[in-house]
């Protein structure tokens, strides 16, 4: 299962120009592991299986070393790779790369590529930076290197957070097709640097002063731990209260998706993985059976 990046871009079609590759040499591999992210395949049209964006690097090695890691609440085994369509990037365990995920313009939202250099500042900022085209909307996912701000101190995401387009700036980590994927502006000098506050100023807030907000309203260890064993015990009870009524009742409160069910969704989905992003949680599939007899099984 010890996989390199190599090994893992030959499940793929070539291009004459394969920048792709290049890209994730440079700039996802975890030198003698494989490849810093994971395998993920596309079961259908917005149904991406294999995700698993908290994993530490040690963890992700150690998904590459064994075929599998296991974590508080189960064992997450990767996606076989000759199935994969999708790699998952992780970028906190890069040197500072971040993404910005363009979404659109801020007029009427979608847009082609050619609108987005119209949008103010992004010939200014983006025009040499590289970007590979979203597996959607076709528009750009720009990749550089931030000076003058610590990415592994910040927060996953930062939704629609620039005051000109609509987007994202991705700093946990990202998607990419693998199938004739092509990064373009992408030489031998690799990723561009920009400094933090350049990047700033194209920023609705600051980011370095939301995560001191963040900061200055965070809960003690002790109080986090009790918040979530209080959920955890939250989440047994209502488990148990759907088991009786699904022997009692022939399925009635699954059967009515009732607010016991629903919120045994989601306190499972936020207790198993943690926040995640709307494209994400779109993406959860509840099944019958995890393979190993559990019932209702919520399938990332």
């Amino acid at each position: 299962m010890n996989y390199s990046v190599e090994q893992l871009l030959e499940l793929r079609p070539k291009t004459e120009n394969d920048t792709f590759q290049r890209f994730l040499l440079d700039n996802f591999s975890i030198e003698d592991k494989g490849l810093n992210g994971l395998a993920m395949k596309e079961q259908e049209v917005g149904k991406i299986l294999g995700t698993q964006n908290n994993l530490t690097l040690e963890q992700l090695e150690k998904v590459h070393e064994c075929g599998y890691v296991k974590l508080d609440k189960k064992t997450y085994t990767p996606i076989p790779t000759e199935q994969a369509t999708h790699f998952e990037l992780r970028l906190r365990h890069t040197e500072s790369i971040v993404c910005v995920d363009v979404d659109g313009i801020l007029e009427n939202g979608d847009c082609c590529l050619t609108e987005i250099w119209g949008v103010p500042n992004m010939k200014e900022t983006f025009l040499e930076f590289s970007y590979t085209l979203s597996r959607k909307k076709q528009l750009p996912h720009f990749y550089f290197k931030v000076v003058g701000l610590d990415t592994k101190t910040l927060s996953n995401t930062y939704v629609d957070c620039f005051k000109d387009f609509k987007g994202d700036l991705l700093v946990n980590h990202c998607w990419e097709k693998i199938k004739d994927n092509h990064v373009y502006n992408y030489d031998d000098c690799g990723l561009l640097y920009i400094q933090y506050d350049d990047l700033k100023k194209m920023l609705k807030t600051d980011v370095l002063e939301q995560e001191e907000k963040k900061e200055d309203n965070k809960k003690s260890v002790e109080e986090g731990n009790a918040i979530v064993e209080h959920f955890e015990h939250h989440l047994e009870e209502l488990g148990k209260t759907i088991q009786n009524d699904t022997i009692e009742n022939d399925n009635a409160i699954l059967n009515n998706w009732s607010v016991e069910v629903q919120l045994y969704c989601v306190l499972t989905i936020y207790l198993t993985y943690g926040v995640l992003r709307p494209s994400e949680l779109i993406n959860c599939l509840i099944t019958d059976c995890d393979g190993d007899n559990t019932t209702n099984y919520i399938l990332m």
